[in-house]
């Protein structure tokens, strides 16, 4: 399923349609308060708002002196009739149900809100729903499920310019390394539980032997959270690689290099230095070259 086509109007600053062709990549490109930076909101409040997590309000986000008009978002889709083919059953059931047919591989979704800042979606806006009962509430299942199973195709990922390296990674990189590493070791978490467990039953039975049953070692998952273990493994995954891009931007200086540790470099370096020429002290690493 791709978003081949966005239709924006009454939001924020642009008040005619703007349509929106989307092949694919693309720049956007034009003069300050044009309205870039909107068509891309745009895009974000028709994937997101349905969890409310856009916050839309009439009082912020409607074009300035429109009266009663309302933000309207109209986006195309394009699918493939096999791979998108439960979302195609959805979508023929709808056309079943309103007396009407479909025709290509194309669907289209409106978005607007109400005057007290209710999102209204619509694949049809311009058929009437079935006036039946028993049909009137199938149809109204199959549009909650068929919007489901459209918007769940998308992840968005909306990161402004202003955006530092640092902030981008912990913002957007991060969480989707997390999830995609912590979906693979998700199932061995009982085995690395008992072998935490393990590790405290052997220090709890030397606590009793030197005299000190007054202490106890207990070792858990950060957070009881697999994507917490993960995040400290990615942390010095990353300063790995910091050591080794610092070892190649200097490997033609025969000095010895004297860095000082501060922040999360300096809590995340807890490995053998030595493996790539370092050393360190408290506060500093040398790096032999």
């Amino acid at each position: 399923m791709k978003l081949i086509e966005l239709r924006v109007r009454n939001f924020r600053s642009i008040e005619a349609e703007q349509r929106l062709p989307i092949p694919g990549a693309m720049t956007l490109v034009g003069p300050n308060n044009s309205g870039k930076t909107n068509l891309l909101l745009a895009i974000q409040l028709l994937v997101t708002v349905q969890a409310n997590n856009f916050g839309y309000s009439r009082d912020e986000h409607l074009t300035f002196e429109v009266g009663k008009n309302r933000t309207s978002i109209t986006a195309t889709f394009e699918g493939d009739l096999e791979l998108d083919k439960e979302i195609f059953e959805d979508v023929d059931d709808l056309h079943r149900l309103q007396g009407s047919e479909r025709s290509g591989n194309q669907i289209s979704l409106n978005l607007y809100f109400t005057e007290t800042n209710t999102p209204v979606y619509s694949f049809f806006p311009n058929h009437k729903r079935p006036q039946r009962n028993n049909d009137r509430v199938q149809y109204s299942r199959t549009h909650i499920s068929l919007l489901n199973k459209v918007l769940t195709k998308f992840k968005l990922h909306y990161v402004p310019s202003a955006k530092s390296i640092g902030q981008i990674y912990q913002e957007l990189i991060n969480p989707f390394l997390r999830k995609k590493v912590s979906a693979v070791i998700g199932n061995q978490i009982p085995l690395i539980e008992g072998e935490l467990n393990e590790a405290a039953g052997f220090l709890n039975k030397e606590l009793v032997k030197a005299g000190l049953d007054g202490f106890h070692a207990c070792f858990r998952l950060p957070g009881k959270s697999v994507e917490a273990l993960v995040s400290g493994l990615i942390s010095i995954s990353l300063t790995h690689m910091r050591l080794r891009f610092m070892k190649k931007e200097w490997e033609s200086k025969q000095r010895l290099y004297w860095l000082p540790l501060s922040g999360s470099l300096n809590r995340n370096v807890n490995l053998d230095m030595r493996l790539y020429g370092c050393w360190r002290s408290q506060n500093h690493i040398c790096i032999l070259i």
